[in-house]
Protein backbone atom coordinates (compact mmCIF):
# COMPACT_ATOMS: atom_id res chain seq x y z
CA UNK A 1 0.00 0.00 0.00
CA UNK A 2 2.67 2.62 0.95
CA UNK A 3 4.25 2.02 -2.90
CA UNK A 4 1.02 2.83 -4.35
CA UNK A 5 0.84 6.00 -1.90
CA UNK A 6 -2.08 4.45 -0.29
CA UNK A 7 -2.07 5.16 3.27
CA UNK A 8 -5.81 3.87 3.77
CA UNK A 9 -6.46 0.53 2.30
CA UNK A 10 -10.05 1.12 2.44
CA UNK A 11 -9.25 4.36 -0.09
CA UNK A 12 -8.95 2.57 -3.45
CA UNK A 13 -10.66 4.62 -6.33
CA UNK A 14 -11.72 2.85 -9.59
CA UNK A 15 -9.24 4.11 -12.37
CA UNK A 16 -6.40 4.29 -9.88
CA UNK A 17 -2.87 2.65 -10.90
CA UNK A 18 -1.61 0.20 -8.65
CA UNK A 19 1.85 -1.70 -8.53
CA UNK A 20 1.68 -5.12 -8.45
CA UNK A 21 4.42 -7.45 -7.58
CA UNK A 22 5.28 -11.01 -9.19
CA UNK A 23 7.75 -12.57 -6.99
CA UNK A 24 8.86 -15.66 -7.34
CA UNK A 25 11.34 -15.82 -3.94
CA UNK A 26 10.79 -14.37 -0.27
CA UNK A 27 12.56 -13.67 2.20
CA UNK A 28 13.72 -12.34 6.10
CA UNK A 29 16.64 -11.59 7.75
CA UNK A 30 16.20 -10.47 11.53
CA UNK A 31 19.29 -8.39 12.58
CA UNK A 32 19.21 -8.85 16.20
CA UNK A 33 21.90 -5.82 16.72
CA UNK A 34 20.16 -3.23 14.34
CA UNK A 35 16.99 -3.90 15.54
CA UNK A 36 16.15 -4.55 11.79
CA UNK A 37 13.67 -6.47 9.90
CA UNK A 38 14.82 -6.74 5.99
CA UNK A 39 12.30 -8.18 3.52
CA UNK A 40 14.08 -9.77 0.51
CA UNK A 41 12.26 -10.11 -3.37
CA UNK A 42 13.68 -12.43 -5.34
CA UNK A 43 17.30 -11.58 -4.04
CA UNK A 44 16.88 -7.67 -3.48
CA UNK A 45 15.96 -5.90 -0.55
CA UNK A 46 11.88 -5.03 -0.86
CA UNK A 47 11.31 -3.68 2.67
CA UNK A 48 13.21 -2.08 6.01
CA UNK A 49 11.49 -2.65 9.54
CA UNK A 50 12.43 -1.10 12.67
CA UNK A 51 12.07 -4.10 15.33
CA UNK A 52 12.73 -4.90 18.85
CA UNK A 53 14.18 -8.20 19.27
CA UNK A 54 14.21 -10.67 22.55
CA UNK A 55 17.55 -11.79 23.47
CA UNK A 56 16.07 -15.14 23.30
CA UNK A 57 15.31 -15.34 19.83
CA UNK A 58 18.16 -17.35 18.52
CA UNK A 59 20.43 -16.59 15.91
CA UNK A 60 20.27 -19.09 12.66
CA UNK A 61 18.09 -20.19 9.98
CA UNK A 62 13.81 -20.79 10.53
CA UNK A 63 11.50 -20.76 8.15
CA UNK A 64 8.50 -19.11 8.04
CA UNK A 65 5.51 -22.31 9.60
CA UNK A 66 2.20 -20.22 10.05
CA UNK A 67 0.22 -16.61 10.83
CA UNK A 68 -2.38 -15.11 12.60
CA UNK A 69 -4.65 -12.15 12.70
CA UNK A 70 -5.79 -11.54 16.54
CA UNK A 71 -9.17 -9.19 17.28
CA UNK A 72 -8.32 -6.04 19.01
CA UNK A 73 -10.15 -8.18 22.03
CA UNK A 74 -7.73 -11.15 22.07
CA UNK A 75 -6.39 -12.20 25.22
CA UNK A 76 -2.45 -11.37 23.84
CA UNK A 77 -3.87 -7.99 23.29
CA UNK A 78 -1.56 -6.45 25.44
CA UNK A 79 1.74 -8.24 23.43
CA UNK A 80 0.94 -9.19 20.18
CA UNK A 81 -0.73 -6.62 18.32
CA UNK A 82 -2.92 -7.23 15.54
CA UNK A 83 -0.65 -10.02 13.44
CA UNK A 84 1.28 -12.45 14.31
CA UNK A 85 3.77 -14.72 11.91
CA UNK A 86 5.26 -18.12 13.80
CA UNK A 87 8.52 -19.50 12.82
CA UNK A 88 9.67 -22.62 12.99
CA UNK A 89 12.15 -22.34 15.88
CA UNK A 90 9.12 -21.26 18.00
CA UNK A 91 9.96 -17.50 17.24
CA UNK A 92 7.34 -15.08 16.80
CA UNK A 93 7.04 -12.08 14.84
CA UNK A 94 4.28 -9.71 16.29
CA UNK A 95 2.63 -6.40 16.66
CA UNK A 96 2.53 -4.31 19.17
CA UNK A 97 0.37 -1.94 20.71
CA UNK A 98 2.96 0.23 22.38
CA UNK A 99 4.23 2.03 18.33
CA UNK A 100 7.13 4.47 20.96
CA UNK A 101 8.82 0.47 21.10
CA UNK A 102 9.91 -0.48 17.97
CA UNK A 103 13.19 -0.57 17.54
CA UNK A 104 14.18 0.57 21.20
CA UNK A 105 14.20 -1.59 23.83
CA UNK A 106 14.05 -5.74 23.40
CA UNK A 107 10.90 -7.99 22.92
CA UNK A 108 10.09 -10.06 25.61
CA UNK A 109 10.35 -13.61 25.73
CA UNK A 110 11.09 -15.29 22.29
CA UNK A 111 9.74 -12.73 19.39
CA UNK A 112 10.40 -10.21 17.09
CA UNK A 113 8.02 -7.15 17.94
CA UNK A 114 6.78 -4.43 15.34
CA UNK A 115 4.75 -1.60 15.34
CA UNK A 116 1.16 -2.76 14.60
CA UNK A 117 0.92 -1.01 10.92
CA UNK A 118 3.85 -2.69 10.04
CA UNK A 119 3.33 -6.26 10.88
CA UNK A 120 -0.34 -5.27 8.88
CA UNK A 121 1.32 -3.83 5.57
CA UNK A 122 4.53 -7.39 6.19
CA UNK A 123 1.22 -9.51 6.55
CA UNK A 124 -0.44 -8.04 3.43
CA UNK A 125 2.20 -9.06 0.94
CA UNK A 126 4.18 -12.17 2.49
CA UNK A 127 2.36 -15.18 1.35
CA UNK A 128 1.86 -17.53 3.36
CA UNK A 129 4.72 -19.91 2.11
CA UNK A 130 6.32 -22.52 4.44
CA UNK A 131 9.03 -21.93 1.99
CA UNK A 132 10.00 -18.84 3.33
CA UNK A 133 13.39 -18.61 5.06
CA UNK A 134 14.44 -16.20 7.59
CA UNK A 135 17.50 -15.69 8.52
CA UNK A 136 18.46 -14.49 12.25
CA UNK A 137 21.50 -13.15 12.98
CA UNK A 138 23.46 -11.06 15.96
Amino acid sequence: LKVNGIADKNQIHPGQTLTAYNVKAWSLEISKSRQQLAVIADGQLFALYAVGVAEAVPAGEAYYQSREELSAGADHRDYNGTRRLLLSNKTAIHGTWSENVRGRFPAGDNGVRMSNSDIEELYLYLPMLRATKVKIID
